[in-house]
């Protein structure tokens, strides 16, 4: 693993941040905290533990200008989906709609999914009930109790800013990793 080119979460004082380099940025990650990767589940609302590379990244053209990147990058497209059905053959991987089986809508109405990197987490072999769609995406923000802006936390996934997300993805190199611990 290279150091250089990694993406370590860490919890401090009730906030979870990424470390990029010599860089720390506000993360969200799944509402239930952190599980070890062997207990994950479909729908458990838990952060995979471990070392999860980034094989490719999703981006919403209309909303996101060119970003240069060593990441391979698509574009994202209104028919496009991922299947979290477990029971369903394409599990856990990119569908296009309309799709019968239970899927993640990829274009949305927020901004969520207008930047979207796909991680190597449960993909060889595909493990039915075990989690899928781990993203890195954008973080949707709300004001807390005492009026801070703060991060929602996800369902399982990375979520950062955008600006911060963009940062990572024109720095980076190819084997980019994101580190769970």
């Amino acid at each position: 693993m290279n150091a250089y080119n990694s993406i370590y979460t860490h919890r401090e004082n009730d906030f979870t941040f990424v470390t990029w380099r010599d860089k720390k940025f506000l993360a969200a990650i799944g509402r239930n905290n952190v599980i070890n990767a062997s207990d994950k589940r479909e729908g458990d609302g838990c952060t995979p533990s471990g070392q999860h590379r980034v094989i490719q990244g999703i981006i919403r053209p209309d909303r996101i200008p060119l970003i240069e990147s060593k990441v391979p990058l698509s574009r994202n497209t209104h028919n496009a989906g991922w299947c979290d059905d477990p029971t369903h053959p394409s599990y856990n991987t990119y569908v296009t709609k309309p799709f019968m089986a239970s899927h993640e809508d990829l274009w949305r109405d927020d901004h969520v999914y207008d930047v979207i990197l796909v991680t190597d987490y449960n993909v060889d072999p595909i493990i039915p009930y075990r989690g899928s769609a781990i993203f890195i995406h954008i973080a949707a923000e709300t004001i807390n109790e005492h009026g801070i802006s703060v991060l929602k936390p996800t369902a399982g996934c990375l979520a950062l800013r955008q600006d911060d997300l963009v940062t990572i993805l024109n720095e980076c190199d190819e084997d980019l990793i994101w580190v769970v611990e």
